[in-house]
């Protein structure tokens, strides 16, 4: 589920297909992403899909098999692009549950939306 809080103000970003397109200009960026018995290493990190390069990787964590629930984050961090670019949250765990693994459902109700993670996006002016 992707969940659009707000935005970036008219024409400075687009949200589609799990990546974000940021026109030119100085941004200050956090993501978080939520585990669940990982088994394993977990990282996540912002990837630059548009020149295929690492924006900046969050740290490694070890999260035990068995049910431990944990949250992996990428500090804030600012960068500027000098032209329009895509970005996307990458993540690698050394093994997941085929239901859970990437976010354990909190099962409050059918009609409650669970968020598994989150871009945090702010154009700095």
């Amino acid at each position: 589920n992707v969940t659009r809080w707000n935005n970036l103000g008219a024409g400075n970003g687009a949200l589609a297909s799990n990546q974000v397109t940021l026109l030119a200009g100085r941004y200050r960026i956090r993501a978080q992403k939520q585990f669940y018995s990982t088994g394993g290493t977990t990282l996540i990190r912002l990837f630059n899909v548009t020149d295929g390069a690492l924006i900046v990787n969050g740290p490694n964590w070890g999260v035990a098999a068995g049910g431990y629930d944990m949250v992996a984050e990428v500090p804030t961090h600012e960068v500027t692009f000098a032209g329009t670019k895509v970005i996307r949250i990458d993540y690698y765990v050394q093994a997941a549950s085929a239901t859970t693994g990437l976010g354990n459902n909190t099962g409050v109700t059918a009609s409650h939306n669970n968020t598994y993670g989150y871009l945090y996006i702010e154009k700095i002016e």
